[in-house]
């Protein structure tokens, strides 16, 4: 199964390839396999397709032709792709703006993943947003990390925080409230932490989404063009050509 197989099925408008994949060799080295390309996909591909592939992963867990060749239940599935999806993390952090920049990548993959139900717990990824908008949940952390990623650890955590949907609340777990929100939007910008300007529009979007009680869903597209404006030719952070 090569990767461009699972670009392939990720693209698919539907589940088919990539069930097509899992039940051709129903073993954790598979899925191992697919969740490894997410990340890739994301940041050679398309962005946007986020939550798509979350829902794609989501369905499946769920899918009675799976269980019917694969011992595992639906639990069993979801909690595999979430440790998963947990040692796909790279300690090195990129301190800069940019559309391939992995930590905002991310960002858009954990969205999606709680937003879809996919990770049913989302402690580990709210981790983001209680450092990135520095919300009384990670003050012990704060000595932790240098300055210099202030910009890009506020971005990782709007760029979730947009990317979950939170028009029908906080997913279980997290450790905070949708109430800390706000105010740490208006601090980080109060502090000037974002210099970037799509990062500063991307602000700007999130806390009128906060003041409104984030009543719309804002799209992944919105999201990353928001961040990432296209050139007037297009660029390479918004490819079309997906290889299916």
């Amino acid at each position: 199964m090569s990767q461009e197989e699972i670009f392939a099925a990720f693209a698919n408008p539907d589940t088919s390839r990539l069930l097509a994949l899992i039940c051709a060799n129903p073993s954790f080295s598979t899925l191992e396999s697919i969740i490894k390309s997410f990340l890739p996909y994301l940041r050679l591909r398309n962005p946007t397709h986020a939550l798509q592939i979350a829902e794609h992963l989501s369905s499946i867990g769920n899918a009675d032709k799976l269980w019917a060749i694969w011992n595992l239940s639906s639990d069993d599935f979801l909690r595999s792709v979430y440790e998963m999806l947990k040692r796909q993390a790279d300690e090195k952090m990129d301190v800069n703006v940019h559309p391939q920049n992995d930590y905002l990548l991310r960002a858009m993959m954990y969205g999606a993943c709680a937003s879809s139900g996919l990770c049913k717990s989302v402690a580990y990824m709210a981790c983001g947003i209680t450092r990135g908008l520095q919300l009384p949940a990670g003050e012990n952390f704060r000595d932790f990390f240098p300055e210099s990623e202030d910009e890009v650890r506020a971005l990782h955590a709007i760029i979730q925080v947009l990317a979950w949907g939170l028009e029908c609340g906080l997913p279980p777990g997290t450790p905070f409230e949708i109430e800390e929100i706000l105010p740490g939007l208006l601090e980080i910008e109060k502090k000037g932490v974002i210099k970037h300007p799509g990062g500063r529009a991307l602000l700007q979007l999130a806390i009128r989404e906060a003041k409104g009680g984030f009543d719309n869903e804002t799209s992944y597209e919105d999201i990353w063009t928001t961040l990432f404006p296209p050139p007037p030719l297009g660029g390479d952070h918004l490819r079309d050509d997906v290889g299916v």
